[in-house]
């Protein structure tokens, strides 16, 4: 799997924002292994969407994703610092399931809940890079 590279720098922890899809992509994959497993990579944001936290998460099934955002919204949701997230799905034997389109749903729910918002879940896969935000048909939430 190879992805092109950003234009910007990679953004610094609580002094960088986060503000276009192509940074969030960057920003993944400069965070996943070299040689991808199947893993969930979630970045905590603050206000300003400048990253406070990561975590990366073993995922087998593509159910895993709704696991990992239910646990990091539950931790971070409690924060005064968290206010969005970032997920990200490496599926180095696949790519976008059947089936995202409702998880989007459920983790957007779930992050709702806790008071954050879902800034984009991307789904790396041998086939591409897929968004499943764009399959539910809800719109960017990218502020450029």
């Amino acid at each position: 799997m190879s992805y092109p590279p950003c234009e910007r720098p990679l953004p610094y922890a609580r002094l960088d924002p986060v503000d276009s899809f192509s940074e969030a992509l960057w920003l993944m994959l400069s965070t996943i292994d070299t040689e991808p497993i199947e893993e969930t990579v979630l970045f905590v944001l603050d206000d300003t969407r400048c990253g406070v936290g990561v975590t990366h998460v073993e995922s087998r099934e593509p159910d895993d994703v709704v696991a990992a955002v239910d646990w990091v919204a539950a931790t971070a949701g409690s924060t005064v610092e968290a206010a969005g997230l970032i997920v990200g799905s490496v599926r180095p034997r696949g790519g976008a399931e059947l089936g995202d389109h409702a998880r989007w749903q459920q983790i957007a729910e779930l992050c709702d809940e806790a008071g954050l918002e879902l800034l984009e879940w991307i789904v790396l896969g041998s086939s591409g890079v897929t968004c499943p935000r764009e399959i539910s048909g809800t719109p960017p939430r990218w502020r450029h």
